[in-house]
């Protein structure tokens, strides 16, 4: 099974924090090495570094079991707005189901300021998400709904 990390960019803010407090110790005569620093050629983003790791442990698992005889690794970039719109051009990609909107207002809209659980009108609504981050939901707007305090717990 294939678990893709999903706290990567936590933990590297976290490491940026410990060199921040390492810079700020007062190391004055310390010699300066920003200058002489580059990144190596074949250099990848450590998120990325982490899914090639994964899938070359994917598959050395996968040859245990099974011969393998050929690898052949695709890699596409899918434009997902073009997947719900294939007229979409030019400037309309900037202007997409959210332009003008913030988030809960558009949902609000969207579901005619009422909660989609009970119909509930004049209480304060919430921004839910349908299927939760936890189980693998995303932020996007399909993912989201508006519901009351009562019906979001």
């Amino acid at each position: 099974v294939m678990d893709v990390s999903n706290n990567i960019p936590k933990k590297l803010e976290e490491r940026r924090g410990y060199r921040r407090q390492r810079r700020s110790r007062n190391t004055r005569y310390r010699k300066p090495r920003f200058n002489n620093r580059k990144k190596e050629e074949r250099w990848l983003a450590p998120s990325i570094r982490h899914k090639l790791h994964l899938h070359k442990r994917l598959v050395e698992e996968i040859q245990e079991i099974l011969p393998v005889d050929d690898i052949i690794v695709e890699v596409a970039k899918f434009d997902t707005q073009k997947m719900e719109n294939p007229e979409i051009k030019g400037k309309e990609y900037q202007h997409g189901t959210l332009h003008g909107y913030n988030i809960k207002h558009y949902l609000l809209e969207k579901f005619n300021y009422e909660c989609i659980y009970c119909g509930a009108k004049d209480t304060p609504l919430e921004v839910e998400h349908i299927v939760p981050k936890s189980r693998g939901g995303s932020d996007r707007v399909d993912n989201l709904t508006i519901s009351c305090h009562d019906c979001n717990q």
